[in-house]
């Protein structure tokens, strides 16, 4: 059973970087960025624009999709 701390739900606040949040909602976070960029759908997690704001400016992917 999962400790009742543990939460892996996330709201995106503006001006928080990644590691302003829990070790879980950081893994949602990038989980959902990934997501995203794959062009899948993140249910119930923040826009593509919203995780890619939180995440260390040298972790966005050019954006003529190259890797």
């Amino acid at each position: 059973m999962r400790h009742p701390f543990c939460r892996y739900g996330y709201r995106i606040r503006a001006g928080w970087p990644l590691d302003r949040y829990g070790i879980e909602q950081q893994a949602e976070i990038v989980r959902h960025a990934f997501l995203l960029r794959a062009g899948c759908v993140a249910p119930g997690g923040a826009t593509l624009a919203q995780c890619e704001a939180a995440l260390p400016a040298d972790w966005a992917l050019p954006r003529d999709g190259a890797a």
